[in-house]
């Protein structure tokens, strides 16, 4: 099992079956946040500067 796990962990599926039958995938755990996998795809972008919740009112 060790072995299996090892695989997942370096980026690896490990696809379970039961008779030739797949039934289960083991992967490894994504390390991005939500915030960071938006980010690399381009959905969104970190504003230019910080601002205060009184500025952020200003602009709504």
């Amino acid at each position: 099992m060790s072995r299996y796990i090892k695989k997942a962990q370096v980026g690896g599926d490990v696809v379970i079956t039961d008779h030739g039958h797949p039934v289960a995938r083991l992967t490894g755990v994504d390390k991005q946040g939500a915030l960071e996998r938006l980010i690399a795809a381009g959905a969104v972008t970190l504003p230019s500067k910080e601002r205060t919740p009184s500025r952020l009112h200003r602009h709504v």
